[in-house]
């Protein structure tokens, strides 16, 4: 037992008191208990494996939990049925993860999807299938990551009802946004939110990913400047928007609804903030998503000609320097996804400055608009690193559509040496 998970369990218990340990305790016992409910149902998921030859019968998970996954992972798997990846041969049932839904908007959505066969009474069936020989031809795959460049290929599987979509209008007019007006989303990473809705987990984790609400407010401004609504995003957040400017909203503080959620993420002209959950509702109605302070490199967003990221910069502290692409991917630094490796691994992580995050907005609206200036010498360092991405990268896309910041790669040459 490590010294890092002995220090997180009792750091969750001064937390949040002896509860946690009740918690904790039925997390462990939750295998057993799946297996006792899943007893009565093995008949059934043997029946399944006897009618394989004539019709394959196939489990899947409805992340619900997480809007990112609640998201992209179902939406992506109606785009893989709709390309033929996903065999229509096969008959599919789906089961939601937990009775916990991070979205009731996006519930209703996905309940209208005809696709979806949303079957909650098959979770144990499912459960008993897991444990006989052959589990893994009865189980549908999952991905948040658009490997294959659907996005771009196939429709959205769900909109907004008539009732839906002036209920959303009527929103926006609330919130002083008027109709037709042009808004951006953004949005900056914090624990709030899973330290709230999931008090007794403790997410110090994945602080590495986190970033602050008024490095964003120089963008916002500019955005603003130039005629467009700004959207303040967050379910849950520590700081307020430090703005007097009419055209930004803080819809975090004030305003937020489930329902708002999506239709905002939706309806927005770009998002432009962190890889986060809500990112992936722009991503599934085919919005542009500008994505700041990324991390890891390896979840880099391949897809989408008009999705653009910039990264945050790791500084290695035994040689005061910061470290090359190549020196990340050849590290195995680009998959580090807990704080603590990064600490142990002596690198000091550094987030995007105010004005890089300004220039990535600059650089999106002026590309949406047509206006963007490119030269060769531009388009080679987007080259230069996608290729050194293709190098190390074998089981990659083998197609690459996203784009890297432009003025980030030209002002951090030595990132690409």
């Amino acid at each position: 037992m490590d010294r890092e998970f002995l220090a997180r369990q009792f750091n969750a218990i001064k937390r949040h008191g002896l509860g946690v340990v009740w918690y904790k305790l039925s997390v462990r016992l939750r295998p057993a208990k799946n297996l006792f409910l899943s007893l009565p149902f093995f008949p059934f998921a043997l029946a399944i494996r006897i009618i394989k030859p004539f019709k394959r019968v196939r489990f899947g998970r409805i992340i619900n939990q997480r809007l990112g996954h609640y998201a992209a992972n179902t939406e992506l798997y109606l785009c893989a049925y709709d390309a033929g990846i996903e065999s229509s041969e096969t008959f599919d049932i789906y089961c939601h993860d937990d009775t916990f839904y991070c979205n009731e908007q996006l519930r209703k959505m996905w309940a209208r999807v005809d696709r979806l066969r949303i079957w909650d009474w098959t979770r144990y069936i499912k459960q008993a299938s897991t444990y006989l020989p052959g589990a893994e031809a009865h189980v549908i795959p999952t991905t948040d990551r658009d490997v294959h460049g659907l996005y771009s290929q196939i429709p959205p599987h769900i909109s907004f009802t008539t009732e839906e979509e002036e209920m959303g209008r009527q929103a926006l007019r609330q919130m002083g946004i008027p109709e037709g007006a042009e808004f951006i989303c953004i949005h900056s990473r914090d624990s709030a939110y899973l330290e709230e809705t999931f008090p007794y987990d403790v997410w110090d984790y994945h602080s590495y990913r986190d970033s602050r609400i008024d490095d964003f407010i120089p963008a916002a401004e500019e955005m603003a400047r130039r005629g467009y609504y700004v959207v303040r995003m967050g379910a849950r957040v520590r700081e307020a928007l430090k703005t007097t400017n009419p055209r930004i909203i803080d819809y975090a503080n004030g305003h937020r609804t489930d329902f708002m959620d999506i239709y905002l993420a939706a309806k927005c002209y770009f998002y432009l903030g962190d890889s986060c959950g809500i990112n992936a509702v722009s991503f599934i109605f085919r919005r542009p998503v500008a994505t700041t302070n990324f991390l890891p490199f390896s979840l880099v967003f391949t897809w989408g000609p008009y999705n653009i990221t910039i990264f945050k910069k790791l500084q290695s502290l035994e040689t005061g320097r910061m470290m090359s692409y190549r020196e990340i991917l050849e590290s195995g630094t680009d998959s580090f996804d807990k704080t603590s490796q990064y600490i142990n691994a002596g690198i000091e992580i550094q987030n995007n400055t105010p004005e890089e995050i300004l220039v990535l907005a600059v650089e999106m609206d002026d590309r949406l608009k047509g206006t963007w200036q490119t030269d060769d010498k531009d388009e080679g360092l987007q080259t230069r690193f996608w290729s050194v991405y293709k190098k190390h990268k074998s089981d990659g896309p083998s197609s690459i559509t996203g784009r890297i910041g432009m003025a980030f790669l030209k002002n951090n040459t030595e990132f690409l040496e």
